[in-house]
C-alpha cells in the first residue's frame, strides 16, 4: 500500500490521530459480480474459466473534492465448496501502484484448490490494493498522478470503483458448487483500508470495513450421467444436482450409447441446454420445460447429432436455438408459448424443426427453421416480427403464418424468393418443401395486409386475435382467392369481376391477382 509501506499505523503520531479523530469514518464493502452484473455462473468441464469483477463500494465518505477517496484494501478471496477450482487475481488501474499485490495463490482453507491472499494477519501477500496518488494531492508523495476519470468519481459521499478481477479456473474434481467471497486481512479495521480525510497534513484516515456483499456462486452444470432413459427427477441420473431453476444449465452429452428418452413428468426450469451425441436424446413428458434466465437470453445448443424436445416449451425470455452443424436437426415437437417480449433466435447451419413458432421477435440468422407439415390450426405460427438472413430460410411446408408488425412488401419478397416449382434445397427466404415435392409448385403462401383487409381475428384458425396491421399468409393453391383451400368457380368470379383493375398488392389476392403483379 502506497502510504502503509511508508509508515505503519502503529507509528502514526498522536497529533495526526487527534487531527482525524473527529472525522466521520466511511465504510467500505467488497462486491463481486460477473461481467453481466449477476452473481452466478456455471462450468461444465475442467479448465473452463469464469471472470469475476471486484468492486469497492464506499459509503459515508466526507465528499470533499480535494480528498483522494478510497486508498487501499487488504484481504483474501477464497473458493469454498465442493467444486474444485483455482483462483488468480489481477489489479485494475489505478490500484496497481507500488506496493500493491494481486495476491499470492495458496490453499487458504485446506480444500485442495488455490485461493488468493494470505491467512497471516501480518502479511502483505494478500489481495492488497493501493491507489496511486491523485493529481490534487499536495502531500509530496512520488506516486504517479492519475486522472479522476481513471477510477471514477470519488469526491462524493458514496461511490463504487472496480478494484480488480478474479479468474476462477475449474479443476478436475467436478462436484456441486463453490462460493467465492472476500475475507478481511485481520480483525482490525485499521489494517484493512484507508480513506484520506481532509486535514492540513493530508494524512490517511482509517475507515471501517463492512463484510463482503453476496458471494459469487459457481455451479457445475449437471450432465445426464447414465446410459439409459429415465426420469429427470431421479438424482442418480445426473452428475450433479437435478437441473431446475432460472439460469441453470443441463447437459446431454456422451453418456448414452443408443437413443434414449428422458421423461419430464412435471415442470422444470432451465437457462440453457446442450446436446452433443450422435445418438438421439428425446426429452418427453407433460412438462412443461420453461426457459428462463436472470438476464440475457436463454440458450439451447446442439453441438452434434439429431435430438428432440417433445415436452411443451414455455419461453420466459428470448431463447437462442443454435444447431451448429448443417447435417444436424433439433426437433421441438411440443407446443410453444412465450411470455410478452420473449422471442426466438435461430443460429447455426443446422435445422430447427418446430410444431409452430409463437413468440415475439422471430429471427433466423443462419440455417433453417422448418415447421412440421400439419396444415391445421396447430401449425399456424404467430410472431410479432420476422427477420430472415439472406442465406437462411423458413420452411413452412403446408402451414400458415401471421406476423403482427410486419411489412407486406418485405414478407412478400421472402415468399417470392423462396418459391420453387421443383425440389430445390438451395432456396432461401420463405419456402415450402410440401409445395415443391407434392404439388409441383401449385401451392404458395398467399399473403394479405390486414390494415386493408380489416379482419379482427385470423379467419382460418379458430378465431385467434389478429392485429390491425398484421401480415398474414395462408398456405393454399394458386388461384384460391377465397381461401377455402381449393380452386373453384367462386374463385373465378373474383378474377372475372376485377379483370383490368389495379389493386393494392396487400389485398390483391382476394381480387384475383394470384401472380402478385398487382393487376
Amino acid at each position: 500500500m502506497i502510504r502503509a509501506y511508508q509508515r505503519s499505523l502503529s507509528a502514526a503520531s498522536a497529533a495526526v490521530a487527534m487531527l482525524i479523530a473527529g472525522q466521520t469514518r466511511a465504510s467500505l464493502s467488497i462486491d463481486l459480480q460477473l461481467a453481466d452484473g449477476s452473481r452466478s455462473a456455471t462450468v461444465s468441464a475442467a479448465g473452463q474459466q469464469v471472470q469475476i469483477n471486484v468492486y469497492g463500494i464506499v459509503t459515508g465518505a466526507n465528499g470533499t473534492g480535494a480528498d483522494d477517496g478510497l486508498q487501499a484494501a487488504s484481504g483474501s478471496f477464497k473458493s469454498t465448496g465442493a467444486l474444485a477450482g483455482n483462483l488468480a487475481g489481477g489489479l485494475a488501474t489505478p490500484f496497481n501502484g507500488a506496493a500493491s499485490s494481486a495476491g499470492t495463490q495458496a490453499d487458504l482453507d485446506s480444500d485442495g484448490d488455490l485461493d488468493v491472499g494470505s491467512n497471516n494477519s501480518a502479511s502483505t501477500a494478500g489481495f492488497w490494493l493501493a491507489r496511486s496518488t491523485a493529481a490534487q494531492s499536495p502531500n509530496g508523495y512520488s506516486d504517479p498522478a492519475v486522472a479522476p476519470s481513471t477510477y471514477g468519481t470519488v469526491n462524493v459521499a458514496s461511490y463504487r470503483v472496480q478494484l480488480g478481477t478474479l479468474t476462477f479456473t475449474a479443476g478436475s474434481t467436478q462436484a456441486q458448487a463453490t462460493q467465492i467471497n472476500f475475507t478481511p486481512r485481520n480483525s482490525s479495521s485499521a489494517a484493512q483500508w484507508f480513506e484520506e480525510v481532509f486535514s492540513p497534513s493530508k494524512n490517511p484516515g482509517n475507515g471501517t470495513f463492512a463484510a463482503g456483499i453476496t458471494p459469487v456462486t459457481i455451479t457445475l452444470a449437471p450432465e445426464w450421467a447414465v446410459d439409459a432413459g429415465g426420469d429427470w427427477a431421479t438424482p442418480g441420473n445426473w452428475s450433479a444436482d437435478i437441473p431446475d431453476g432460472a439460469g441453470v444449465k443441463a447437459q446431454f452429452l456422451s453418456a448414452i450409447q443408443a437413443d434414449r428418452t428422458v421423461t419430464l413428468a412435471g415442470q422444470r426450469t432451465l437457462g440453457a441446454m446442450t446436446f452433443d451425441n450422435a445418438n438421439r436424446y428425446t426429452i418427453a413428458g407433460a412438462g412443461p420445460l420453461v426457459m428462463d434466465v436472470a438476464s440475457g437470453d436463454a440458450r439451447v445448443e446442439v453441438r452434434n447429432g439429431n435430438h428432440t424436445i417433445a415436452t411443451p416449451l414455455t419461453l420466459q425470455k428470448t431463447t437462442v436455438f443454435d444447431v451448429k452443424l448443417a447435417a444436424n436437426r433439433l426437433v421441438l415437437s411440443g407446443d410453444m408459448t412465450a411470455a410478452a417480449g420473449a422471442g426466438v433466435i435461430k443460429q447455426g447451419a443446422g435445422t430447427l424443426e418446430v410444431k409452430h413458432v409463437r413468440a415475439d421477435a422471430f429471427s433466423i440468422t443462419e440455417g433453417a427453421v422448418e415447421v412440421t407439415a400439419s396444415g391445421t390450426d396447430a401449425g399456424v405460427s404467430y410472431v410479432n416480427s420476422l427477420s430472415i438472413a439472406g442465406s437462411a430460410k423458413l420452411d413452412l411446408n403446408d402451414n400458415d403464418l401471421v406476423v403482427n408488425t410486419g411489412n407486406f412488401a418485405d414478407i412478400q419478397a421472402l415468399v417470392l424468393n423462396g418459391y420453387r416449382a421443383a425440389p430445390d434445397t438451395s432456396a432461401t427466404g420463405i419456402v415450402s418443401t410440401t409445395s415443391q415435392t407434392l404439388h409441383a409448385g401449385t401451392t404458395i403462401l398467399a399473403l394479405f395486409d390486414n390494415s386493408l383487409a380489416g379482419f379482427s381475428d385470423y379467419p382460418f384458425d379458430s378465431g385467434r386475435t389478429l392485429s390491425a396491421n398484421a401480415i398474414a399468409g395462408k398456405y393454399t393453391y394458386i388461384g384460391d382467392t377465397n381461401y377455402d383451400g381449393q380452386v373453384s368457380a367462386q374463385d373465378y368470379t373474383a378474377i372475372d369481376a376485377n379483370i383490368g383493375t389495379s389493386v393494392d398488392p396487400g389485398i390483391s389476392w382476394f381480387y384475383g391477382d394470384t401472380n402478385f403483379d398487382g393487376n
